[in-house]
């Protein structure tokens, strides 16, 4: 009888644990002629401790009004988030981003702390962040710039809330803060930001 109760207590535990440590997977975006950027890559995939999954990004093309890189990144992006994933949530990164030791750790409970969302910047180039939700989560400030995609979170199931949304009126990292501030897309913002850009590599999207 006591056996009985002690593994019904065990398995209450694992389940419970289970529901609230959320499940995700890394991805990154690659233009696989950089052999440059896929070293840092590799960098990055030992120091977070586990697999990032490699998405081929979409070249250069020719939209009217975009560079030819910024149409490129845009597709990608785009593309990475309609892909059917089996995660709750994916991390999903640009190939020149850096992140620091514990990274693994410290989205998971960034994940936990954020509540509901469509997508989480874990960086931004602006320091943008406003009123606190909980821990390091921050809502987003939508009287100031909101730049940078080198590292962000999607909730799978609302995906298609950013991707129905978005139109090419202009690059991705200025259209989709557009969709933030009107309330369309519910963005949140990590602060200070985990992950950063390296900056000894070359930019392939403002060319």
């Amino acid at each position: 009888m006591k056996l009985t109760v002690l593994l019904s207590i065990v398995v209450f535990v694992l389940l419970w644990w289970l529901n609230k440590t959320p499940t995700f997977d890394y991805h990154v975006i690659h233009l696989s002629h950089r052999t440059d950027r896929m070293n840092n890559i590799h960098e990055m995939e030992k120091r977070i401790g586990q697999t990032i999954n490699i998405f081929k990004a979409s070249g250069p093309s020719v939209v009217e009004g975009f560079k030819p890189g910024e149409v490129g990144c845009y597709q990608s992006h785009m593309r990475i988030m309609d892909t059917p994933k089996n995660t709750k949530y994916s991390v999903i990164f640009e190939d020149d981003f850096i992140v620091q030791p514990g990274f693994h750790s410290k989205v998971q409970k960034i994940i936990q702390d954020a509540g509901d969302f469509d997508i989480l910047y874990l960086g931004n180039l602006d320091g943008n962040h406003a009123e606190h939700v909980n821990g390091d989560v921050y809502k987003v400030d939508t009287t100031r710039y909101l730049t940078g995609m080198q590292g962000y979170v999607i909730k799978n199931e609302n995906v298609w809330k950013i991707t129905s949304k978005l139109e090419y009126k202009k690059a991705i990292d200025l259209e989709l803060p557009d969709l933030i501030k009107t309330g369309d897309v519910d963005g949140l913002v990590v602060w200070p930001s985990i992950v950063g850009q390296n900056s000894n590599l070359v930019s392939s999207i403002r060319v």
